[in-house]
């Protein structure tokens, strides 16, 4: 099935469609420029399925603008749903439907290995496909495509709560994932701008996981 079929059916909103195949298309440029043998199909795969579950976590009334036209009760109605057939983690929900799409456990491992929390264990390991998928997620802001470092702050700016400490810890192991991938990609990092990914997401829509 499509990606974007596989969206429509789990009623993905249309923000959270965006930010997947956003961090996907970052992740094919990367493996696309790589110099080292990477399963290009598996690790965009994981990246456009690895935010299944977050309308879970969402407070729906934080940006009504992203409601439209559905509406507030429509939105909820989903979360709600989500929550009755996967529970309330997202990280668990998001599993689960991916298992639910496909049958390949490669594409699950990579997935897993996804997200903030996941970091020691992306830059202990020597598999690159962590380390882009993981990536490619810490490059898409509400903004488009920007530096780490710009992220984390935006992330910190909406979570008042969190550590200037944490922070600083995030950033460092972020960047020590960026260097590990720069050593094996043809291309500068920083280059990969929303110019650079426009064609990609297109391309990306009609994308088939198995």
């Amino acid at each position: 099935m499509k990606i974007i079929d596989i969206y429509k059916k789990y009623s993905i909103p249309p923000q959270l469609q965006l930010h997947q195949l956003s961090v996907s298309s970052v992740a094919k440029v990367i493996c696309d420029n790589l110099q080292i043998p990477v399963d290009t199909n598996e690790v965009v795969s994981s990246d456009l399925l690895h935010d299944m579950g977050n309308i879970i976590k969402f407070d729906l009334t934080l940006f009504p603008e992203y409601l439209e036209p559905e509406g507030l009760d429509y939105w909820q109605s989903v979360k709600n749903t989500f929550i009755e057939n996967y529970g309330p983690d997202e990280h668990v929900a998001t599993e689960k439907i991916a298992e639910e799409i496909s049958e390949n456990k490669r594409i699950h491992d990579i997935l897993k290995h996804i997200g903030a929390s996941r970091l020691d264990a992306v830059n202990s390991s020597d598999d690159v496909a962590y380390k882009i998928a993981n990536y490619a997620d810490d490059r898409v802001s509400v903004n488009g495509i920007v530096p780490f470092e710009k992220l984390i702050k935006e992330r910190k700016s909406r979570n008042p709560k969190l550590t200037d400490e944490f922070f600083m810890q995030l950033i460092d192991m972020i960047g020590i994932n960026e260097k590990n991938i720069q050593k094996v990609c043809k291309i500068d990092l920083k280059d990969i701008t929303d110019e650079t990914i426009s064609d990609i997401i297109d391309e990306l829509r009609d994308l088939k996981i198995n």
